[in-house]
């Protein structure tokens, strides 16, 4: 009876086991699935690459009518890949380059003053933000923290999972390196 009832168990576990690599195989290894994860590694890079112009450009400028710009070039970049980026990713950028289009309609042209309370107001919270997205203002709420460039940047990482990549890659690597030790 007991023998009937561990025979029992180990089929129930092979049969779950073999459900997981299943899964396993449609979720990772599928055509879908890779071409997704490249249409990822697409966008994300694409997106880097545009936000790094952007940036070096705010930097060197400062607070700029040419942040709007940037924005809507990021916005036009995300909308053309919308059918590969999840919800939430969209959500988190949409915040980061509505960011950049207030700072780049609220900003003076270069060497021009704004000339009415209005325009310096609006100026002021331009600077604000532009002070947020480069890392300048250090005391940060809940939404301000979601702009920051580097939040941008770990959160694209974050959709290709290269943190868990590294990880991985490094285990491998000190596994590899304790067997030829072992032998």
């Amino acid at each position: 009876m007991v023998q009937v009832f561990r025979d029992h168990a180990t089929h129930e576990r092979a049969q779950m086991l073999q459900q997981q690599q299943l899964d396993y195989s449609i979720g990772v290894t599928s055509h879908m699935a890779n071409l997704t994860f490249d249409k990822h590694v697409e966008f994300c890079e694409a997106y880097m690459e545009q936000t790094t112009q952007g940036f070096v450009k705010l930097m060197s400028q400062g607070p700029t009518p040419d942040a709007a710009g940037i924005a809507l070039g990021l916005k036009l970049l995300r909308v053309k890949h919308v059918t590969w980026i999840s919800p939430d990713v969209y959500r988190k950028l949409d915040s980061f380059e509505q960011a950049l289009f207030i700072i780049g309609m609220s900003s003076p042209v270069k060497g021009e003053i704004p000339s009415n309370p209005k325009d310096a107001i609006a100026f002021k919270e331009a600077q604000n933000l532009y002070d947020i997205i480069t890392g300048k203002k250090k005391d940060l709420g809940g939404d301000e923290e979601e702009i920051v460039i580097t939040k941008i940047i770990e959160h694209l990482q974050g959709i290709l999972g290269i943190r868990e990549l590294f990880a991985l890659r490094k285990k491998a690597i000190l596994d590899a390196v304790s067997r030829l030790k072992e032998s």
